[in-house]
């Protein structure tokens, strides 16, 4: 990774960052490494400016999931995430799976499941955006503390774990919805 993605995006590196600013700077950029820029450049300076039009593309999509961005910035900070095949161990965290994977296996069984999948999918949408601002309560908080101790990376990395569980549980949901409008 040669250049900080808040850096090349021009946003300041937090969680919190500002997504309207962050779509403007990336569209500036796209304007400004458009390939019709470089039609008379040379090869060499013609893949310099896809790659680097691609490192735009990819800085984008990486700070403007929130996923991505908090493992981003626990990146940033010299903490390697632990091996995707490690199941985070919070008991918690994994009876919720649980009973809201059953909530949608049961609406799935309903013959109008249309008010209650609605119901659910805000109740969902309510808890992503509650997870992210938690996530940003915790990066505020290592940020102020100067602490970049294991275990506020990992309590961090849990916050991100049920965030993305979160976003999946949410995309399952409108599959169905999807098909249901089928």
């Amino acid at each position: 990774m040669s250049e900080n993605y808040f850096s090349l995006l021009r946003v300041e590196q937090s969680f919190d960052i500002n997504r309207e600013q962050l779509a403007k700077n990336h569209l500036n950029l796209q304007k400004a490494l458009h390939p019709d820029r470089f039609v008379n450049d040379t090869p060499r300076q013609k893949l310099e400016a896809v790659n680097r039009m691609a490192m735009v593309n990819d800085a984008y999509q990486t700070l403007a999931d929130p996923y991505r961005r908090g493992e981003y910035l626990l990146q940033l900070a010299g903490w390697q995430k632990p091996d995707e095949n490690i199941t985070i161990k919070s008991p918690a965290l994994l009876m919720e799976q649980l009973e809201l994977r059953e909530r949608l296996a049961e609406i799935k069984l309903i013959d109008d499941p249309f008010d209650e999948l609605e119901e659910f999918q805000q109740e969902i949408e309510t808890l992503i955006s509650l997870q992210v601002k938690q996530i940003a309560d915790l990066f505020a908080q290592n940020h102020s503390e100067q602490s970049e101790s294991e275990q506020v990376q990992n309590t961090i990395f849990a916050a991100l774990v049920r965030l993305k569980f979160l976003h999946k549980l949410l995309d399952e949901i409108r599959l169905f919805e999807d098909q249901l409008d089928e």
